[in-house]
């Protein structure tokens, strides 16, 4: 008996292996898939950018962290224009990766830079199964979850040297803790999460809450609550510590602050710019369709999904995380075409969306719908990416 049960186990264990592999193959073809458009985009061009693309704008900033550090003080102009400190807007994680990589290789900042997205958006192919099937989702449907990251908003920055596939992954490695119940596990991964992207304050949120519906739902104990607050207020933390280290460093108590708004023209606003985006587009009609409808639809669906998570019961976990993540990006004073690349805060909506359409998603026509839905977004998020001006 001892030996049967034994043999399971490892037959399970095996079987499993192969769904992670395939997990990870199916995310390295999302990947070269992205990398073979963008390069194909670039000899139609004309003209062979693609590093100049894979490391543009934000990466650029990211590099020099990379390759010199911060500076040591934040100079505005007398017309509110950031003269020198831009790079006090990016947290420290992923260029302090990079950095080590840097040194540790010889290669340049930049592509450091692109090496740590990369790998990082690699090692979303196995955590997401892991999540999804952490939601009690078939392998086959939880393989299909991974291949739903090809359709969030802009996937295309998930092969660039941004921040953002490292700070998804180390969200989801959260929720992924969270699901298994290792608090100090989950509290380690907030703080990496918050000192990745200042959306850390939105994936805190989201993960204790996430965990406290759970721990009602089985009536867990007051010990393990506190465990809980105790993971959020650390994600927490490494937000705040980052502004205090702007502030103490640039010598400005609100210096990170001062930064993201002469620099970027970036605050919370109460929705006034989102708003002003829908008024030129429904009423002024002086936007052009080809960008702004697309964002329109992304910001729709949004809304639909948040909707979906507070209506459906098995997805209320994840209702308190997508709202936040809508409200911040809808809230902020952001161009009106970087919405969707902001959003990617609430990607972790793959998972509830897997569970919600588990028996179409186990179909010809559910996966040819995800095929479709990841080709739109990745030409979308091309086009964007290349074409606009501060999209990404």
């Amino acid at each position: 008996m001892t030996r049967a049960g034994g043999s399971t186990r490892h037959t399970t264990k095996n079987r499993d292996g192969w769904w992670y592999a395939g997990a990870f193959a199916l995310r390295a073809l999302t990947i070269a898939g992205t990398l073979g458009a963008t390069i194909a985009w670039a000899r139609v061009s004309g003209a062979d950018r693609t590093r100049d693309w894979l490391t543009l704008w934000d990466a650029q900033w990211y590099a020099r962290i990379a390759a010199f550090g911060y500076p040591r003080d934040i100079l505005v102009a007398p017309t509110g224009d950031l003269i020198l400190g831009h790079e006090f807007a990016f947290f420290p994680l992923f260029p302090g990766l990079a950095h080590l990589l840097h040194v540790a290789t010889g290669c340049r900042a930049a592509t450091a830079c692109l090496a740590v997205a990369l790998v990082a958006s690699l090692a979303l192919g196995p955590v997401t199964y892991a999540v999804a099937r952490g939601e009690g989702l078939p392998r086959p449907v939880a393989l299909v979850a991974v291949g739903l990251l090809a359709t969030v908003p802009m996937p295309v920055v998930l092969t660039l040297g941004y921040a953002e596939p490292l700070f998804l992954l180390l969200s989801l490695l959260a929720l992924l803790s969270a699901q298994r119940r290792r608090w100090g596990f989950v509290g380690l991964t907030l703080v990496a999460a918050s000192l990745t992207r200042p959306s850390g304050l939105v994936t805190a949120a989201g993960v204790v809450a996430y965990a406290l519906v759970h721990w009602r739902r089985r009536c867990g104990t007051a010990r393990e609550v506190a465990a809980i607050l105790a993971a959020g207020v650390a994600g927490v933390a490494g937000v705040v510590a980052f502004w205090a280290y702007v502030a103490r460093r640039s010598g400005r108590l609100a210096g990170w602050f001062e930064v993201q708004d002469a620099g970027w023209r970036t605050h919370l606003d109460g929705g006034a710019s989102t708003w002003e985006f829908v008024h030129r587009l429904l009423v002024v009609h002086d936007l052009p369709l080809t960008a702004a409808l697309p964002t329109a639809a992304i910001l729709v669906v949004a809304v639909g999904l948040v909707g979906l998570t507070l209506v459906r019961g098995d997805l209320r976990p994840y209702a308190a995380w997508l709202l936040l993540g809508f409200l911040t990006t809808v809230g902020s004073s952001n161009f009106w075409y970087s919405k969707p690349r902001l959003l990617l805060v609430m990607a972790v909506a793959v998972v509830p969306v897997a569970v919600a359409a588990r028996r179409l998603l186990a179909t010809r026509p559910g996966l040819l719908l995800v095929a479709v839905l990841a080709l739109a977004q990745l030409g979308f998020g091309l086009y964007l990416a290349l074409s606009w001006p501060y999209a990404i």
